[in-house]
């Protein structure tokens, strides 16, 4: 595969996320994006962790477009990373090339489509997420 994909003139950043506590994990530290207190969609979202992580997201987009027009930018992650990816992708400021989310969701999704930058309506988006996902529901609604 390696000879049909030219990958070239591209480059990949992969960021880490911070260790924090989880809530859902009994407050162990781990590697996360923003804290999670249960897996029901009901429950209360980590709006300031989210959104921390998105402008993270953002800063790192500012970075790359210092040397890279932002259409030729794509954003993506899995599980946490993927939401972020996700949200940040929708609500960035500038035209992307793409966003990638695998077994993911939207989150805060009641605050769409009114938070959506209107330079990403038309954005590429592809999501890719198994039917035997046991933490994150698979659904189209």
């Amino acid at each position: 595969m390696g000879e049909d994909l030219n990958v070239d003139n591209v480059k990949f950043v992969c960021p880490t996320a911070s260790t924090i506590p989880v809530t859902i994990n009994m407050g162990m530290r781990m590697p996360a994006w923003y804290d999670i207190t249960s897996l029901s969609e009901f429950d209360k979202e980590d709006k300031t962790g989210i959104m921390r992580s998105v402008q993270h997201v953002h800063q790192l987009i500012a970075d790359e477009e210092k040397s890279v027009p932002s259409d030729k930018i794509f954003v993506g992650g899995f599980s946490q990373g993927g939401a972020v990816a996700l949200y940040a992708g929708l609500t960035y400021k500038k035209q992307l090339g793409g966003i990638i989310g695998l077994s993911c969701y939207l989150p805060l999704n009641s605050e769409f489509p009114a938070s959506a930058a209107a330079q990403n309506s038309t954005t590429p988006v592809i999501m890719c997420h198994g039917k035997a996902d046991v933490v994150v529901d698979f659904r189209l609604d």
